[in-house]
């Protein structure tokens, strides 16, 4: 098997790992609770996906490039508040099951951002990319 290969093999599974995780963190019903560790998976994320590729970046580079998935915490949020409204408008029966929805739609916000992410740190490190 090609270098190439393995990096890419050894890649994926860091992202699957790491979307699995994110999505379980923002699956949790407690708002507020998933932002700082879905921070600190994505971050931990890059660094190894760069050890893969020989490349190190600061936590400021790290940092710039998670600035380009900010949207995702915005959109768990907005995903709860979604279920929340239309719960109050009476168009979903039970409190229960509203729950149940927002954890699902916030969980597959959370791990198809991460997943996102490690994708384009992929691209960077391959790319050798710089930051302005």
């Amino acid at each position: 098997m090609s270098k190439d290969k393995v990096k890419t093999t050894k890649v994926r599974k860091l992202i699957t790992k790491a979307s699995a995780q994110a999505a379980g963190i923002g699956a949790l019903p407690i708002p507020g609770s998933d932002t700082v560790r879905l921070k600190t998976i994505q971050m931990k994320l890059a660094e190894e996906i760069g050890r893969i590729h020989g490349k190190v970046l600061s936590k400021d580079e790290i940092l710039h490039l998670m600035a380009i998935f900010i949207i995702g915490g915005v959109g768990i949020k907005a995903a709860r508040y979604g279920i929340d409204a239309i719960k109050a408008a009476g168009w979903i029966p039970a409190d229960q099951i509203a729950e149940v929805c927002a954890c699902l739609v916030s969980a597959s916000i959370a791990g198809t951002l991460t997943y996102m992410f490690g994708l384009a740190c992929d691209q960077y490190y391959r790319q050798d990319l710089a930051m302005d």
